[in-house]
């Protein structure tokens, strides 16, 4: 895979397919590593605030979860890049951990989320072993607890799926890395709540188009609404300057 710079953050120019493949050769030669799905949020942020730069930086990989941000690892590298969010991703993992006997483990979100996550996702791909889940107790800051990390390792899962919604999930990732014996860590924001049932995906047009944030806006405005406004007007003003004075 090209690594290309989007406003900082390297970003991985590839295809679902193929990034899914190089985590599945990641996890057989268990090399310890987190992953970060990078949207237009996400890099924003990371040109704000150095802890999150620091995390992006450290990542295994950073994929294109937003269509501005595989548009620009395209440009910036020269080299086909699709969005791969972190759904595409959950869901095609899980499809292949029937075969390749990966062992799962869920952590963050709430109690409830969680059990229902593991009933859709047994039903959805029967024969996945999920080898535990974890809900913590919710903390404006990123903290690490020793007894959440050791429950984590005695589960021995190879894939453990980080779902604390961005920033705060790279942030405990980075920390915690060092600590977690599983090969594969890997944050996927709200991909909880869409597989559990609890929140709806836009449709597939309005994902082919590139639109997805629009449907989430339009369906959590408060919550959503101070974010988009500020980090995709700085994203857009940052990336149209450095079309018309050749920065990238």
């Amino acid at each position: 895979m090209k690594i290309g710079r989007v406003l900082g953050t390297p970003v991985a120019a590839t295809s679902r397919a193929e990034a899914c493949d190089e985590l599945e050769h990641r996890i057989a030669e268990r090399r310890r590593e987190y992953v970060v799905l990078a949207n237009v949020h996400l890099v924003e942020t990371a040109r704000r605030e150095p802890a999150v730069a620091d995390a992006l930086q450290h990542a295994g990989v950073v994929l294109p979860d937003g269509a501005p941000v595989a548009w620009s690892v395209r440009r910036t590298t020269g080299s086909p890049a699709e969005r791969v969010t972190g759904s595409d991703v959950f869901e095609e993992l899980c499809r292949r951990s029937r075969s390749a006997g990966h062992r799962h483990f869920f952590y963050g979100s709430s109690s409830e989320t969680l059990a229902a996550l593991e009933r859709f996702v047994e039903r959805d791909y029967p024969g996945i072993e999920i080898c535990g889940s974890l809900s913590p107790p919710f903390s404006p800051r990123v903290e690490l607890r020793p007894d959440e990390l050791a429950a984590i390792n005695a589960a021995r899962p190879d894939i453990v799926w980080v779902g604390l919604g961005a920033p705060k999930q790279e942030l405990w990732m980075r920390l915690a890395r060092p600590h977690l014996e599983a090969p594969l860590l890997l944050g996927v924001g709200a991909v909880f709540d869409f597989a559990s049932g609890r929140k709806r995906r836009a449709p597939d047009l309005l994902q082919q188009l590139g639109l997805e944030w629009a449907y989430r806006l339009a369906h959590e405005p408060r919550r959503l609404g101070g974010r988009y406004l500020t980090t995709n007007t700085s994203f857009t003003i940052t990336t149209v300057r450095s079309l018309l004075f050749g920065g990238r």
